[in-house]
């Protein structure tokens, strides 16, 4: 994705009305190890509301990704959405890309605070034979606290889950 909005109270209306303001709001947490790339967390500080009492924000979205029969290896999610785009601030050419590979962006600092993050699913080392190919599968989802988000990768990350809930969506 290239963008991807955190939770928080009535935040698409805020959004439209004062995006620049909200985004001070917005962070990337993680409920991995430190560096650990795998398991980001999108969520607001607080609430953005205009109440006399400050509402702290424990729900967030998530993106969860693994290269198909590889399960167990979560991916690193490149969420700086500058490393990726650049200046292009369209979204639509990753300028970022032309200057460093994958593999130097995620050997790099990343930041995700006071801005509007991306959520992009990171293979730096792959080789792709003629003939072969290979499936990258994501989730992106809401959780209600950054402490769910190790339960709900176990979950994902048994063989099969991923083909059952495709199965699903199509009945």
């Amino acid at each position: 994705l290239a963008r991807i909005q955190p939770v928080g109270g009535k935040l698409s209306s805020l959004l439209k009305m004062i995006g620049r303001t909200i985004e001070g709001f917005m962070g990337v947490h993680h409920a991995g190890w430190v560096d650990d790339l795998t398991m980001p967390f999108f969520r607001m500080s607080e609430i953005p509301d205009d109440e006399d009492a400050v509402v702290v924000e424990e729900a967030g979205h998530f993106c969860l990704s693994y290269i198909e029969y590889q399960e167990k290896d979560l991916l690193p999610i490149v969420y700086d959405t500058n490393k990726v785009f650049g200046e292009d601030t369209s979204l639509m050419r990753p300028m970022g890309l032309y200057e460093k590979s994958i593999k130097e962006i995620l050997e790099g600092k990343q930041y995700g605070a006071a801005r509007t993050s991306s959520a992009f699913a990171a293979v730096d080392d792959v080789t792709i034979w003629p003939g072969q190919k290979i499936t990258i599968t994501s989730f992106y989802g809401r959780a209600d606290s950054i402490t769910d988000l190790p339960i709900i990768a176990r979950r994902i990350t048994q063989g099969g889950f991923a083909t059952y809930k495709l199965s699903r969506a199509r009945a």
